[in-house]
């Protein structure tokens, strides 16, 4: 099927640095290494074009995206990096 929603996670560290680079509309200083994972599906080369259609998918998808809500980490408020 065409058009499957095929969700990909990735883990951006958000550190004071890249904070201060993006609210200044500069690259920040050092490297950004973004982490991303696919889904641990049983077959990976169908779930390209399948997606979330196979009921297993989505037991495993939403399992990685719980892992994900655990392991986010809110360190900075919005005040601290909207322009006043």
């Amino acid at each position: 099927m065409s058009g499957s929603i095929v969700p990909t996670f990735y883990m951006i560290p958000v550190t004071e640095e890249l904070v201060d680079a993006i609210s200044h509309t500069q690259r920040p200083p050092n490297q950004i290494v973004v982490d991303k994972l696919v889904p641990p599906v049983p077959y990976l080369h169908i779930y390209i074009s399948d997606g979330i259609i196979s009921l297993e998918n989505r037991r495993i998808i939403i399992q990685c995206l719980e892992a994900f809500k655990q392991v986010r980490v809110l360190k900075w408020s919005f005040e601290d990096i909207i322009w006043n």
